[in-house]
């Protein structure tokens, strides 16, 4: 995408630096030509039968069918053919002739010309040479100019002009670009936030805003088609201005479609169609720039590249609505559908030269299907945007419900029954060993400050951290029973868990697995990995417990919840507990390695 901005840039900035600009004018009353053609010079028809479609080069011969008003100002409008005019053998006008125009570009470009000091009668007889570039692709352009081709009018404002254009279409343009900046700009600041964490949220809403500012401007082009060449003086800037926005087009779509897929396969497909999209407009972007080929007659790729995105693109939307209840990929399956109608419409017109479209230009066709297909996203924008403001609030609900888990979690491992057992046998080795209880104090301290900065921990800590807190925890247990054993088997330490996980399993294989054991008991504390994820598993030789009966013990069991909660929450991961009556207890922290990795 960043290659084909910076090639249209670069037309721009050529198309800019190449061309003659066109004085700004305005247009009031039309002038229509009545007289001869000529393509050879020497056999002479009359206009009101028709020019010869695909004429590349005609002679006329005519006049006015109304006179310019005295005082009025004269205007040649004209759109991308090369013109010389004449009044019994003095020039009045010149457009589109060679070195005129940048080289890169075979069309001339689109103008209005101001004709200073020129007055013309219904008797003065002009003669135009006129030349037309696209001969085979607009076969009947020169006869279409022909009615438009002159203007008079005496208007000092440029904005009187304006009352010409579709304004209802323009502001339809207008307004979904300015939704595109809008729906950019709350993607930034809820991502900033941390209101959308979703890296699939995010680039739905980038690729929406990129289709937005695409359509909308392509909508909004067409409003002020009429009047693009007195805004944008150069005429081959407004030519490709005018003729570059379908190629957009197609790379948008095909990228929200990307966006709304979440299936892995699904996405791999749909992103191989959105690159070679995306490269055969890259492509026609450097050919028109090396003036190899120009854009003009290249307007039936984006057509191709419509059909491709719908036929590769909807087949993959309707199958995740059904399988994986996607329920937004259907939705945009069908809003797409008026885009690739009107992009196969506009395709079919240029190729039969609007024969079987009537009065309806193919232009106005693609534009309607755009307008159809934006409003319907704007409506799924709504939608999305309203239930955002709901996770919102969820968020917020499950910060606070986290945070209360956190102060939950910090008492319920300071208990008084612990503090009231630490300080007597502190107080019992201040009586046999002094060194030994300012040892245990000293470990005492660490533990209630590892459980006091749990409060404000809002992240994983490194399991060397973790097992840190354990000894600080194990220096006063081991003094209460020393003949519990204590096994580390750790093979992975390469991780994060969250703080307050591996102590309280400890503690409580101490206090309901092996302390009523006659030898004590072991506890094995271990950490492993393997392909997918990291382990870490406290077990015991206890008494062990019967995990599919409810316990009636009295006590709330809130510190195993409070882990379970934290690990899924905090890494994505999960605590297995496996128990046996007299053989003893297993508890298992399973962590994904999608998850936070030091």
């Amino acid at each position: 995408m960043l290659c084909i901005f910076v090639l249209t840039i670069v037309l721009i900035v050529l198309s800019i630096e190449e061309s003659e600009p066109t004085p700004t004018g305005a247009d009031i009353t039309e002038h229509r030509l009545v007289g001869f053609y000529s393509l050879d010079g020497s056999t002479w028809t009359d206009l009101s039968e028709g020019i010869t479609p695909g004429a590349n080069h005609v002679l006329i011969k005519a006049h006015f069918d109304k006179p310019q008003k005295d005082n009025y100002d004269l205007y040649l409008s004209i759109n991308n053919l090369s013109l010389v005019a004449s009044i019994d053998g003095n020039e009045i006008a010149s457009f589109g002739q060679p070195g005129t125009y940048p080289s890169f570009s075979e069309g001339t470009g689109i103008a209005l010309l101001p004709l200073t000091d020129v007055y013309i009668s219904e008797k003065d007889e002009l003669e135009l040479v006129i030349d037309n570039p696209y001969s085979s692709y607009r076969p009947f352009a020169i006869e279409e100019q022909l009615d438009t081709l002159f203007f008079s009018g005496k208007v000092d404002s440029i904005f009187e002009l304006f009352s010409k254009m579709d304004w209802v279409v323009g502001l339809l343009g207008l307004t979904i670009f300015i939704v595109g900046l809008y729906t950019f700009a709350t993607r930034l600041i809820y991502s900033k936030n941390g209101y959308i964490e979703s890296r699939k949220e995010k680039n739905v809403l980038t690729a929406f805003s990129f289709f937005a500012w695409v359509s909308g401007y392509y909508v909004f082009a067409e409003g002020l088609y009429t009047v693009l060449p007195i805004i944008i003086k150069i005429p081959v800037l407004c030519n490709i201005l005018d003729i570059i926005s379908p190629f957009f087009l197609v790379s948008a779509s095909s990228l929200y479609f990307y966006s709304t897929l979440v299936g892995e396969r699904m996405r791999r497909i749909m992103w191989s169609v959105t690159m070679g999209i995306s490269a055969a407009v890259l492509a026609c972007l450097a050919l028109q720039l090396l003036g190899i080929c120009d854009l003009y007659r290249m307007q039936m790729i984006p057509a191709i590249c419509g059909a491709v995105t719908m036929a590769v693109g909807a087949p993959l939307l309707v199958y995740e609505s059904k399988k994986l209840e996607n329920k937004s990929a259907l939705f945009v399956a069908l809003s797409f559908a008026p885009i690739c109608i009107g992009e196969i419409a506009t395709a079919i017109a240029m190729v039969m030269n609007d024969t079987i479209i009537d009065s309806v230009s193919n232009r106005q066709i693609l534009c309607v299907s755009v307008i159809i297909t934006s409003w319907l996203q704007l409506f799924r924008l709504a939608n999305l945007s309203k239930y955002q403001a709901y996770q919102t609030a969820q968020l917020a609900s499950a910060r606070a419900e986290l945070n209360d888990t956190r102060i939950s979690m910090m008492m319920s491992q300071i208990q008084p029954h612990f503090l009231y057992n630490a300080l007597n046998t502190i107080q019992y080795q201040c009586q046999v060993d002094g060194n030994k209880a300012a040892s245990t104090v000293e470990s005492f301290a660490k533990f209630l400050r590892g459980n006091m900065d749990s409060l404000s921990q809002t992240e994983p800590i490194p399991l060397s951290k973790e097992i840190q807190h354990l000894e600080n925890y194990l220096a006063i247990e081991k003094l209460r029973f020393p003949d519990i054993q204590y096994v580390y088997k750790l093979k992975a330490s390469d991780f994060d868990i969250p703080p307050l996980t591996i102590q309280p399993l400890v503690e409580n294989s101490i206090r309901y697995g092996v302390r009523g054991l006659e030898d004590g008991g072991t506890i094995t504390i271990e950490s492993w990995e393997d392909e997918h994820n990291f382990y870490a598993r406290v077990s015991d030789n206890g008494v062990g417990f019967d995990i599919n009966q409810k316990k009636n013990d009295g006590r709330s069991h809130v510190g195993m919840q409070n882990i379970k909660t934290r690990v899924q929450s905090m890494c994505g991961g999960h605590v297995e507990i496996e128990s046996k009556i007299g053989v003893g207890t297993r508890s298992t922290i399973v962590i994904p390695k999608g998850g936070k990795k030091r």
